[in-house]
């Protein structure tokens, strides 16, 4: 098997321009189903694994929260305005201030964030903050892997894929842990929420604010929006995406070896027509590619 495979093309003027690589996993109960390269690559799991510390953050809260909060704090926000109010909410709930979030505010020494609420991160850093405030636990090194609710959000990972080893981690792109798994091992991971009925609320307050979790354009919020209640689905960076189909209890994650994130869209739709998840025409995305005026002048294609 080769490792990686061309999953989509990007053409201008008709011409091949680029091409995007990957790996895709479509997993049932312990069994692949369906692969596109080599699905025990591994990876880190970036934000993707947002509901598992929405999750931890609210065992350690020991708290019921509205849906529209349990929806941001599993989100990667893009600064829209509902998004935005339901982060200025989680704080103001909480007796939280800016301040506290230990995301940065620099990308390559510029300045790009106006505010650490702007973060598409901030909410899981609230209501992680919520959680540490409410047992008693240090606020400031929140972030260190040996930090209590650090601490169980692994073990909750370790739970999820029945292994008593730790993970290999590094630091997220907001400071926080990342775990260094295969991508046969993300698809398991996922399947093992669909076991426990807290997870079963995140998913259905995801699927009740699916543009709350990515943004309007956002192919995880797109998919749930088109697709109320029968998919949950999670984008992470570096070309990281997980598609869980809540009827089949089956998963699907992808992987797109560059990083980049333009493809993810064509990329996620394709795959999910080819196994029979979603008719062609359920939702339209946008596959041109534009230059500075906007105009469009290319366009990406799937290649599977």
């Amino acid at each position: 098997m080769n490792m990686i495979i061309d999953l989509a093309k990007v053409f201008r003027k008709d011409k091949l321009e680029s091409i995007h690589y990957g790996i895709a996993c479509h997993i049932k109960e312990g069994e692949v189903l369906n692969s596109w390269g080599d699905t025990d690559f591994k990876c880190f799991t970036r934000s993707m694994i947002k509901p598992i510390q929405t999750k931890v953050s609210l065992s350690i809260l020991e708290e019921n929260l509205e849906d529209e909060f349990i929806a941001i704090a599993s989100a990667s926000h893009t600064c829209e305005p509902m998004q935005l109010e339901f982060i200025h909410k989680l704080a103001e709930k909480f007796g939280l201030f800016e301040g506290q979030i230990q995301v940065g505010l620099e990308k390559n020494k510029k300045v790009v964030l106006e505010s650490r609420f702007e973060h598409n991160c901030a909410g899981k850093h609230l209501l992680m903050l919520a959680a540490a405030k409410k047992q008693g636990f240090h606020l400031d090194d929140y972030l260190k892997a040996d930090h209590p609710i650090q601490k169980a959000i692994e073990k909750e990972l370790m739970h999820l894929l029945g292994r008593n080893t730790e993970f290999e981690k590094a630091i997220d792109g907001c400071g926080l842990p990342t775990y260094y798994l295969s991508i046969k091992e993300m698809a398991n991971l996922f399947l093992g929420m669909l076991k426990d009925s807290q997870y079963q609320d995140i998913f259905r307050s995801m699927n009740e604010y699916p543009v709350i979790v990515g943004g309007e354009h956002q192919i995880d919020s797109l998919l749930m929006y088109h697709h109320p209640g029968k998919f949950v689905a999670k984008g992470g960076a570096e070309g990281l995406m997980i598609v869980v189909n809540l009827e089949k209890k089956e998963s699907l994650v992808i992987k797109i070896i560059d990083g980049s994130h333009r493809a993810k869209p064509v990329i996620t739709k394709a795959l999910l027509e080819k196994i029979g998840w979603i008719e062609k025409d359920s939702f339209e995305i946008d596959t041109h590619i534009y230059n500075s005026h906007g105009d469009a002048v290319g366009e990406i294609k799937a290649s599977i």
